[in-house]
């Protein structure tokens, strides 16, 4: 039987939790149509180019909206320098990978050396996914031990929800990591490049529906 959730707090947690994925979900989506037309072989240059931006949006979005929540949390938290610590450089990380793959992205498309600078944006993708993974789960579940004996059901089913969603993080992030390196050194590196983008791609969309699609699926109105 499916857990339902009725009350306005626990509505709340849940929401908070559904809207800061909007998103990777939007970047996501968008990602995977453009890589799949690439490896069609559909103009692939371009979607290449344009799908690097495209996740750099997506995570610089997604690095801010970490900011404002961690800007409610650094209060709560000032008591514990290491949890500080390790929620700001996750945040840095997410927002600096963003910015730095826009840029490629950008000088992609206007056609300076494409593949060296896709594959360089996608190597910082798949670190930036692996070192940030650290801190959205510390994050969230700072933000849900505050409701743990009030709202237990919401807080257990959004931290399951949370630690599928980062190891499935982490591993992405190091193929990506793998497929940008190779795509370096000369192994098809359109196609490796294309391939890690999809991947990413589907990290961010995997992970905006984890942690926000599965809880919002549990409204009932």
């Amino acid at each position: 039987m499916s857990t339902v959730i009725n009350s306005p707090e626990e509505r709340h947690i849940a929401m908070s939790v559904g809207t800061g994925s909007t998103a990777e979900i939007i970047g996501g989506a968008a990602v995977i149509v453009l890589t799949i037309l690439g490896l069609a072989n559909v103009a692939p240059g371009l979607m290449f180019a344009v799908a690097t931006i495209a996740i750099g949006i997506a995570i610089l979005f997604e690095g801010g909206s970490v900011a404002v929540e961690y800007s409610q949390l650094v209060n709560r938290t000032a008591d514990n320098t290491l949890q500080t610590v390790e929620l700001g450089s996750g945040m840095t990380i997410e927002m600096a990978a963003g910015i730095a793959g826009i840029v490629l992205g950008v000088l992609s498309l206007l056609g300076i050396v494409p593949l060296i600078l896709t594959a360089s944006a996608v190597i910082v993708y798949g670190v930036a996914l692996m070192l940030s993974s650290g801190m959205t789960l510390r994050m969230n579940d700072l933000k849900f031990e505050e409701t743990a004996d009030t709202h237990p059901r919401a807080q257990k089913l959004a931290h399951e929800a949370i630690n599928a969603s980062v190891g499935t993080q982490i591993l992405i992030g190091l193929s990506a990591s793998v497929l940008g390196i190779l795509a370096l050194v000369g192994v098809a590196p359109a196609v490796l490049v294309l391939v890690a983008l999809l991947a990413i791609g589907a990290s961010l969309l995997l992970s905006g529906g984890a942690v926000g699609g599965r809880i919002l699926s549990m409204f009932r109105r």
